[in-house]
C-alpha cells in the first residue's frame, strides 16, 4: 500500500493493478494446492491484461520440468503429473485465444492494428534494446522509487544469523518451494517484458513486485532484531517517494507527480476557455477528451 507505484496506480483506471491482484491471488491458491481456484484467478487476470498469461505459463513449464526430470524440487522422486495442472495454463490461454478470435472477427486484426503490433512487438526485437530493457526491468524490480531501501536492507540482513524465538528455535524462512515458485514467476516477467512491450513502464511489473517485497520483509523479520524499526524506515522512504521526484527519468503515473500533470492540463484548459473559447484547438490525447467533454471538469462548455 505504501509503495509509490502501487499507491498511485490504485487511484487510476489502469488495468495493471487488477491483473496484479488476480495474479497474486492465483499464486496464493497455487501454493495452497487449490488448483481450480488458481486457474479461475489466472483467467480473470488475463481478462484484465493479456501479459498476465506469463505467470500460468511459467508455472506450468516449471511443473512439467520436474515431471520430465522425474524429481521434485527437493530432488526426491516426484509424484505423478496432475491433469488439473494442465488447466492452469490451458484455461487462461483458451480464454485469451477466444478474445483474440472475437477481436479479429470485429476488427480484422488479432493483436491490434499494425502500428500497435509494430510498437509493442516487432520494433522491440532488437538485441541491444532487449539488453537495455532487461537492465531497466531489474532496476524496476529492486530499486525503483526507493525500493532499493528495502532490497539493500534485506541484502545486508543476509549477513546476519537468524534471530531466535521461543524455545531458542531460529525464526523460520519462507519455504524453499515457495521461494522457488516466486523466483520462477519473477524471472519469467523480467525476461518476457524485456522482449515485448513498447513502453518500459514500471506498472507492467506490478504482479511480481509484491513477491520481491514479501521476500525482503521475510528476510528482515528472520534476521534483524529490530526488524519493525527497519520496516518503519522503509515505509518512510516509500512515503517520500510519493511526493519527492527521483533524480532519474520516471513516468508521472508512478507517484503523485501525476497530480501535477492533471493540474497543468487544467490550467491550460482554463487558459483556452478564457482566451480562445470559440477557436479550433489542435491537440493530442488526453487533452482531446479534456477539451471536448465538459463533464470531465476541465472546461465549462
Amino acid at each position: 500500500a505504501m509503495y509509490p507505484v502501487f499507491f498511485a496506480q490504485s487511484s487510476m483506471a489502469h488495468l495493471d493493478l487488477a491483473a496484479a491482484a488476480f495474479t497474486v491471488w492465483a499464486l496464493t491458491y497455487y501454493l495452497e494446492e487449490r488448483i481450480a481456484r488458481a486457474t479461475l484467478m489466472f483467467c480473470l487476470a488475463v481478462l484484465c491484461k493479456e501479459t498476465a498469461l506469463i505467470a500460468p505459463v511459467a508455472l506450468t513449464c516449471w511443473e512439467l520440468g520436474w515431471v520430465l526430470a522425474k524429481r521434485d524440487w527437493r530432488g526426491s522422486p516426484t509424484r505423478r503429473y496432475r491433469p488439473s495442472l494442465g488447466a492452469l495454463m490451458l484455461a487462461p490461454m483458451a480464454l485469451l485465444g477466444a478474445w483474440y478470435g472475437f477481436h479479429y472477427a470485429k476488427t480484422g486484426y488479432i493483436f491490434g492494428n499494425p502500428e500497435f503490433f509494430s510498437y509493442n512487438v516487432r520494433e522491440t526485437l532488437h538485441p541491444l534494446r532487449i539488453a537495455l530493457t532487461f537492465i531497466k526491468r531489474l532496476w524496476q524490480l529492486v530499486g525503483y522509487m526507493n525500493l532499493f531501501v528495502l532490497t539493500l536492507a534485506a541484502l545486508a540482513a543476509m549477513l546476519l544469523p537468524p534471530q531466535r524465538q521461543s524455545g531458542w528455535e531460529a525464526r523460520p524462512r519462507i519455504s524453499l518451494r515457495v521461494q522457488a515458485v516466486m523466483g520462477v514467476v519473477i524471472a519469467a516477467y523480467v525476461i518476457v517484458l524485456s522482449v515485448v512491450g513498447g513502453a518500459v513502464l514500471a506498472r507492467y511489473m506490478l504482479p511480481v513486485i509484491p513477491l520481491v517485497i514479501i521476500l525482503c520483509v521475510s528476510t528482515l523479520w528472520r534476521r534483524v532484531r529490530h526488524w519493525a524499526l527497519a520496516m518503519l524506515i522503509v515505509c518512510a522512504a516509500f512515503a517520500v517517494g510519493l511526493f519527492v521526484n527521483p533524480p532519474y527519468v520516471f513516468a508521472p503515473e508512478d507517484n503523485l507527480a501525476y497530480r501535477d500533470y492533471v493540474l497543468l492540463h487544467k490550467r491550460a484548459a482554463n487558459f483556452l476557455d478564457k482566451r480562445f473559447a470559440q477557436s479550433r484547438v489542435l491537440t493530442a490525447w488526453p487533452a482531446t477528451d479534456e477539451l471536448s467533454h465538459p463533464y470531465l471538469g476541465y472546461t465549462r462548455v
